[in-house]
């Protein structure tokens, strides 16, 4: 499917979406949007230690300090989707990006062209294999609770989704023949939305790539109807088809897009993954979204790059990697408890990136990877 036709499919929910936020604005009087990626993220080699703390960019250029409140002085750039006035070097906006290990991803592709104009300070964390369904493994909810205060993110894009696929396929029905998994899963993602958009914040929730495992991309087409539901209901998120970016003219798996003229490998040997390219094609779509909201080309800065900031205990899919997963739950998924922040003045340790920086991705393998 070529890029041309996903970007008028956009284009179109886009408008339609601004119109009904500009009249829950009025009627509302609402800050800024906070924007939530959802994706997905097949389990494979862990690196670094799971513990460790994030910590906002440390550039040279930067004040010492930018946590002024989200909602203040903010001006509606697109209808329904406000933004901070002015961005300069030293007040960059601050963007979080976090998710399983499609985040990775994101994380280098929105990451490294966001930075690049000098006015978007990002962040990034990946956890591979993480999902909501599995709190157990990796509880988000407690990390959002933890990373909010500390990051302070006006914009958030979490990706997330993609390895709860086994959720409502082990679920049993409920006693009036509904799946018994959508309640506890919906209240999941609710939590998260509601979490993510506090504070006048803007989400963008990336929701899951086509799959080439038929048995996963069932289960993940099931999940985006709840995700999808959740947050299109929320005035301050935005859903962002991953999906709809990345399948091929009849809607199942391709390997490759059509991009300018020229057919791109955007997807890794694993049914699953991004490609270098293929988070660059992803990156450049995102980045597309922020420009119309907050006019990040016009306020770009010549010769000014800020540093992109990897969590220290990001893990991400090593080349050529088995690919392990957490264990899917046989019973409805409940919702994690919130644990509360932890102390905002400690220091957290943070990895420079280089904006050049790919994302490392599986580039073999016939099978698709459990996740």
């Amino acid at each position: 499917m070529s890029q041309h036709r996903h970007r008028g499919h956009r284009a179109v929910r886009r408008a339609d979406r601004r119109r009904r936020r500009m009249w829950v604005g009025v009627a509302a009087g609402l800050g800024v949007l906070v924007v939530l990626v959802g994706g997905f993220a097949a389990a494979a080699v862990l690196a670094g230690d799971g513990d460790a703390e994030v910590a906002t960019t440390p550039v040279a250029t930067r004040a010492p300090s930018t946590t002024v409140s989200v909602a203040a002085t903010t001006v509606a750039t697109v209808p329904g989707l406000p933004c901070r006035a002015a961005l300069t070097v030293d007040a960059p906006l601050r963007l979080w990006i976090a998710g399983d290990s499609i985040a990775h991803s994101v994380g280098n592709g929105l990451g490294k062209k966001a930075a690049n104009t000098g006015v978007v300070a990002p962040v990034y964390e990946s956890r591979v294999s993480s999902g909501l369904g599995s709190p157990g493994f990796f509880d988000w909810p407690r990390r959002v609770a933890e990373e909010l205060p500390r990051v302070n993110p006006e914009v958030v894009v979490f990706v997330m989704g993609t390895n709860d696929w086994g959720v409502p396929q082990a679920s049993p029905t409920d006693a009036s023949g509904q799946p018994a998994w959508r309640a506890g899963y919906t209240k999941q993602v609710q939590g998260m939305v509601d979490a993510l958009t506090a504070d006048g914040r803007t989400l963008y929730w990336v929701g899951p790539p086509v799959l080439r495992d038929t048995k996963q991309e069932a289960g993940v087409k099931e999940l985006v109807e709840v995700i999808r539901g959740v947050v299109d209901a929320h005035p301050q998120a935005e859903f962002f088809d991953l999906h709809d970016l990345l399948d091929g003219t009849d809607g199942t798996y391709t390997a490759t897009v059509d991009a300018d003229g020229k057919r791109l490998q955007v997807r890794t040997g694993d049914g699953v993954h991004l490609t270098a390219d293929g988070a660059d094609f992803v990156g450049d779509a995102l980045f597309a979204e922020l420009d119309a909201q907050c006019r990040l080309k016009a306020q770009a800065v010549a010769d000014a790059k800020q540093q992109l900031v990897e969590t220290r205990g990001s893990t991400s899919v090593a080349p050529g990697s088995t690919a392990t997963a957490p264990p899917q739950s046989t019973t409805p998924p409940t919702v994690a408890a919130t644990a509360p922040p932890t102390t905002a003045g400690s220091t957290p340790s943070t990895t420079t990136v280089p904006t050049t920086t790919q994302p490392t991705t599986p580039t073999g393998g016939t099978t698709p990877p459990t996740t």
